[in-house]
């Protein structure tokens, strides 16, 4: 477990990614807050794949691009898990899918609760790209600009007590 305790990882805009996962892992991140990342690739922030389970508590990820999928996290392939609360992603932007996140090819349904998902960008997914199960909780996902806040893409996505408003499409 990485316990922030309120501590920011600056990637000063920099061409990085701050993690990358992949392989069979656990991986829980609490009270940690990730910005100004560029990782030229998936996940500007974060990047998950093969049988990783991402539990993220207290987190901020902002500013953050991804070149093609995931502004600020991409998770990808069979076996993933993404539980997410009391997180906020904004600002993050991808130039194909998901400016906020992108979610694909999972067995295990995501979940966020508590979650404020806002001010990103992407043509297709501008919040959220799925192509899996997702479970949202008492979350917003708003002011998220030139595509759909949530973009369904197969799978299943469900909502409850949400607020999902405000976006360009």
């Amino acid at each position: 477990a990485i316990e922030g305790n309120g501590a920011v990882i600056d990637g000063g805009g920099g061409n990085l990614r701050i993690f990358t996962l992949n392989g069979g892992i656990e991986v829980a991140m609490d009270r940690l807050a990730i910005t100004n990342t560029n990782s030229g690739s998936d996940g500007g922030a974060i990047y998950a794949a093969n049988g990783v389970t991402l539990t993220l508590n207290d987190c901020t990820l902002s500013a953050h691009h991804g070149s093609r999928y995931g502004g600020a996290i991409y998770v990808v392939e069979n076996g993933n898990t993404l539980v997410m609360t009391n997180c906020t992603i904004s600002g993050n932007s991808a130039e194909n899918l998901g400016g906020g996140f992108f979610y694909q090819y999972n067995n295990y349904p995501g979940t966020l609760t508590n979650c404020t998902i806002t001010g990103n960008s992407c043509a297709t997914g501008s919040g959220i790209y799925n192509r899996s199960h997702l479970t949202l909780v008492n979350c917003t996902v708003a002011d998220n600009t030139l595509g759909h806040g949530i973009h369904q893409h197969g799978g299943l996505v469900t909502v409850s007590h949400t607020i999902v408003a405000n976006h360009d499409a």
